[in-house]
């Protein structure tokens, strides 16, 4: 097939490339999708189809390193095998490798001969074969031989107040729902976990606000849940007030953090990383408890009401336009809604509500905003899950949305599927702290062996 190899035009001749190994491993994978791909044009009756097979392999070869879509090899290259170059800052590889290991230990520790430790470390040995850049997926994820996934982890509020500790579970999108992984991170004393808002900011992940410390500034770094010392201007908790990022399109050094709600149930702030600055057109309603989230990057709020009631819920949408916040069409309760989820999508633009508190009730669907031809914002139902959603937190994974509150559930917002729940919690987590993380996050923080 070396003849293949003719397809891939390259910026430098390989003597040249800084990353030839990698360059060698994804044309190898190219040339082996053109193999399949015209193997299979025999049982197919589209006339085209070796034209397609060709033209698709053209394109795999040019996004290797060091060809038409990466010159300069794995620098600024997102081609996947470049995530091989340092396999210790892999994510997947680190933690297919501890698992292999930590698997391994377990085996021994069950074995009476010196033929059963002979055997663990066989398997051990093609279990380690199989991870992400070894010898059965050498380009990386994705790999058939290996179960490449994305990871959320939660933190729990109850078990951060019982000890000094706070106890995350990591969560990965497998059909049966399987926790994969305790973690353990130290908790500062002067942390507030309850009622304090995540985002990830500015490459950190970042907590702010809570019940009782309502201006804290705290983020989480090696794997500790520590107070950097800042405060916010003015106060906030995410029982009345929400959070969300404002990310900018050219780079995150003007990303901010927007707040509303927090303390009144119309003003908002921003805080840059260092200074608050108010934010002086305010919405037309009350929204305290409601919702602030993104849809094709702009800025709404939906629900909630005012600031400090327990009912008496609005139904109101408004963006947030230049020169103010412009109404839209009402969210379909006229009870009004509170305490629900919001999830911004941002690869896609879009935004999904889910569950709430109408006041009396409490809710487990999920709606959709969508856009109409008049350029009128809306929600429309989209599906139900299995529990009572009210209080939660979402995590976006590739395909799908995993909610927590009450229960852990996932729903596929690119597909209309059968939603799934997680049932993994002795008692209920009010203000769940849940977010995505990279597989290894925080994977040696463990004294003893963490899989379950």
């Amino acid at each position: 097939m070396k003849f293949l190899l003719l397809l891939f035009l390259s910026a430098f001749i390989s003597a040249q490339c800084p990353d030839l190994v990698l360059k060698e491993r994804c044309e190898q994978m190219c040339n082996q999708e053109l193999f399949d791909c015209l193997s299979n044009c025999e049982s197919t009756a589209k006339s085209d189809c070796h034209y397609i097979c060709m033209g698709d392999a053209s394109r795999c070869g040019a996004a290797c390193p060091c060809n038409n879509d990466c010159l300069n090899g794995c620098e600024g290259c997102a081609n996947p095998v470049c995530s091989c170059k340092n396999p210790r800052e892999n994510s997947e590889y680190n933690f297919c490798m501890k698992k292999a290991l930590d698997e391994e230990r377990n085996c021994i520790s069950s074995c009476a001969n010196e033929d059963c430790i002979e055997e663990c470390y066989v398997i051990r040995k093609g279990a380690i074969s199989k991870c992400p850049c070894n010898s059965y997926c050498q380009v990386g994820c994705p790999c058939e031989q290996f179960n490449c996934q994305e990871y959320a982890i939660l933190l729990q509020e109850s078990a951060a107040k019982m000890v000094s500790k706070s106890f995350g579970v990591i969560f990965s999108q497998e059909k049966n729902g399987k926790i994969k992984e305790n973690r353990k991170l130290l908790l500062d004393p002067e942390v507030d976990l309850t009622s304090t808002c995540y985002q990830y900011f500015k490459g950190e992940h970042m907590l702010f606000g809570g019940a009782k410390k309502r201006r804290q500034v705290a983020k989480i770094e090696n794997c500790e849940i520590k107070n950097t010392g800042k405060q916010l201007a003015y106060n906030f908790d995410s029982f009345n007030g929400r959070c969300m990022l404002q990310e900018n399109e050219f780079g995150w050094e003007d990303d901010v953090v927007m707040f509303c709600f927090g303390s009144s149930s119309k003003t908002c702030f921003e805080f840059d990383g260092e200074k608050s600055n108010s934010i002086y057109i305010s919405p037309q309603h009350e929204h305290a408890r409601g919702g602030l989230g993104s849809f094709q990057k702009e800025t709404f709020v939906v629900g909630g009401g005012v600031y400090g009631a327990d009912n008496n819920f609005n139904s109101k949408l408004e963006f947030r336009g230049r020169n103010g916040w412009v109404e839209h069409a009402d969210f379909p309760r006229q009870s009004g809604i509170a305490d629900f989820v919001l999830a911004s999508v941002h690869d896609s633009g879009q935004a999904f509500l889910i569950g709430g508190w109408s006041g009396s009730d409490g809710l487990n669907d999920v709606y959709e905003l969508v856009m109409t031809k008049e350029g009128a914002g809306r929600f429309q139902y989209r599906q139900r899950l299995q529990e009572i959603v009210r209080f939660g937190s979402a995590a976006v994974l590739s395909s799908e949305i995993m909610i927590a509150s009450t229960h852990v559930q996932v729903f596929n917002f690119k597909e209309l599927q059968e939603t799934r729940v997680f049932d993994v919690f002795n008692q209920k987590t009010n203000h769940p702290i849940f977010f995505k993380v990279e597989a290894d996050f925080c994977m040696n923080a463990c004294q003893e062996q963490c899989f379950l």
